[in-house]
């Protein structure tokens, strides 16, 4: 992450099978983008449990590149 292009937030989302609407589960943001020579590392971990299958997915903000989308079933 620089100043002049950064990931300001990613954000996780579970879609269980048969549902209409997807459940967040978690939300990162990153702040520092060189101030003070400080930078953030765009990387996050979670884990969830849960007795149903469906999707997973997480989007990003760039500042530059906009949105981003991934997803895998789980």
């Amino acid at each position: 992450n620089t100043l002049e292009h950064h990931i300001a937030w990613i954000k996780v989302f579970f879609k269980p099978e048969g549902e209409k609407f997807p459940v967040e589960v978690g939300s990162y943001e990153f702040a520092a983008h060189g101030e003070a020579d400080l930078f953030t590392v765009p990387c996050v971990e979670t884990a969830v449990k849960t007795d149903k299958g469906g999707e997973v997915y997480a989007l990003s903000y760039c500042n530059i590149h906009g949105l981003w989308e991934n997803s895998v079933e789980a």
